[in-house]
């Protein structure tokens, strides 16, 4: 671990007067979260239109960004020998969700008055577990910039230093980010996907709005690319030589098909159980849990290099 530091970050001030600051903000971080994805699921659980509903998944997708960075604390608060087995654990939360989901999903539905509303009471309880349990249980690592090291110590103090710090005070890690980087790759993603949205269905696929949306995605992806390789900036967003690692890529490789084929089957296979199947709702739901049934956090369970 990095020792105490004893120099001055960028606003004159010592960075041992900083460390809790940080350690408060990053908490604060996953906290307002969670408090976001509150809101969304109240204003869900309660609304009356469309545009309620809409604003609500909006919501809840902003708050989805900081919640799925859950790998981040694990980053901060477990060794790697262990990630593997304390992955596997926070994944199979998720279970009972993606495996049942669908026929409890059904049985609300049917069986209850608030109906469909329990989508989003649930999360409404989830939240709010999640806000308690950040609030009590969530001391991340504290903020340590410094040029000085020392040997490994075991110190309750020292052990709780953030790593790979380098020197850098706060601000200055804020300037390396790959700003255009960032700026190249959500823009093209986002207007490639939207490309692939109006194809079919808002636009003829052949109509000037579509290819116009995809070929400038396209094109806005290829110079992010060209521009993660070239550019010589210090922390790339996504560093090219990556690829290079065949390991890498492969896993790369699978995990995007598995993502493919997943999020494929989840929107597809109900249908075509409802089409090919069978017409009761309750079978339907129970056919349905073939898709998340099919994933498992186990494999995680096996430890890291």
């Amino acid at each position: 671990m990095v020792g105490y530091p004893t120099s001055l970050d960028d606003d004159g001030k010592s960075d041992l007067e900083s460390q809790d600051k940080a350690t408060l903000t990053s908490t604060r971080f996953f906290i307002a979260s969670s408090i976001l994805g509150l809101i969304g699921t109240i204003l869900g659980a309660s609304a009356q239109s469309i545009n309620m509903l809409i604003a609500t998944n909006s919501i809840n997708g902003l708050a989805a960004a900081g919640q799925l960075s859950f790998h981040i604390i694990l980053g901060e608060l477990v060794p790697n020998s262990y990630r593997g087995p304390v992955n596997a654990f926070v994944l199979s939360t998720s279970v009972p969700f993606a495996v049942f989901g669908p026929p409890v999903a059904r049985a609300l539905y049917l069986n209850t008055e608030l109906q469909w509303r329990w989508c989003y009471i649930l999360g409404v309880i989830v939240n709010t577990l999640a806000i308690v349990l950040y609030f009590f249980f969530y001391h991340p690592p504290t903020y340590v910039s410094t040029t000085n090291t020392q040997p490994l110590s075991f110190s309750t103090d020292q052990t709780k230093e953030m790593l790979h710090v380098g020197g850098k005070s706060k601000m200055r890690q804020l300037k390396t980010l790959d700003w255009l980087g960032i700026f190249l790759f959500s823009t093209g993603l986002v207007v490639f996907l939207i490309g692939m949205n109006w194809g079919g269905s808002s636009y003829p696929w052949k109509s000037g709005q579509v290819l116009g949306a995809l070929f400038a995605g396209f094109a806005t992806l290829v110079a992010f690319c060209l521009w993660e390789a070239y550019s010589g900036v210090e922390y790339p967003l996504i560093p090219m030589r990556l690829f290079k690692n065949i390991p890498y890529d492969a896993n790369v490789a699978c995990a995007s098909l598995a993502a493919i084929v997943y999020y494929a089957n989840s929107i597809i296979w109900p249908t075509m159980i409802s089409s090919l199947f069978t017409t009761d709702v309750t079978e339907i739901g129970w056919l349905s849990c073939a898709v998340g049934g099919g994933t498992s956090p186990f494999p995680n369970l096996l430890p890291s290099p």
